[in-house]
């Protein structure tokens, strides 16, 4: 915490009573850092190296990835999480198609199986694995290509 009071000028062409409180809050807390820079470093440095700093910060990670994911499948699907969840239980924690189990995912930071949904209606059909979801969208969602494919695969 600050013990004295620091005054800060602020440069200003037009007349002073132009800038907003948020301006002028912008400008101060611009210039309190120049000029205590090392400072705020410092104290940085230190606070972050302690284990409760970096638990509360794991935590608050955490919450946030949590909250986030509900934003997206709400904006994206029109879906809360606990209909996600919902529908990952009726699969049985399971891929629609090739049945790996969602601990099992392995593909870069996807933890979670991907929503498989219509894009002509928007209606959500189930939850998929990366790979599985990615078939789809790359043959189109057409059956026909995907029979073609399994053909192929049997001649072969």
């Amino acid at each position: 915490m600050l013990n004295s009071t620091i005054t800060i000028k602020i440069k200003d062409n037009s007349t002073s009573n132009s800038l907003t409180k948020k301006e002028k809050l912008k400008a101060y807390t611009k210039k309190y850092y120049e000029l205590n820079k090392e400072k705020i470093k410092a104290r940085i440095k230190e606070s972050s190296k302690t284990e409760d700093f970096k638990k509360k910060r794991r935590e608050l990670n955490k919450k946030r990835k949590e909250a986030n994911r509900k934003i997206y499948y709400k904006k994206r699907y029109n879906i809360t999480l606990e209909e996600y969840n919902r529908m990952l239980i009726l699969q049985n924690s399971q891929c629609g198609i090739c049945k790996i189990s969602e601990s099992e995912i392995k593909h870069g930071r996807n933890k979670y199986f991907a929503v498989d949904h219509c894009h002509t209606t928007g209606k959500v059909r189930g939850l998929l694995c990366y790979k599985c979801n990615c078939i789809l969208g790359f043959i189109n969602d057409n059956t026909e290509h995907l029979n073609n494919a399994i053909k192929y695969l049997e001649n072969a």
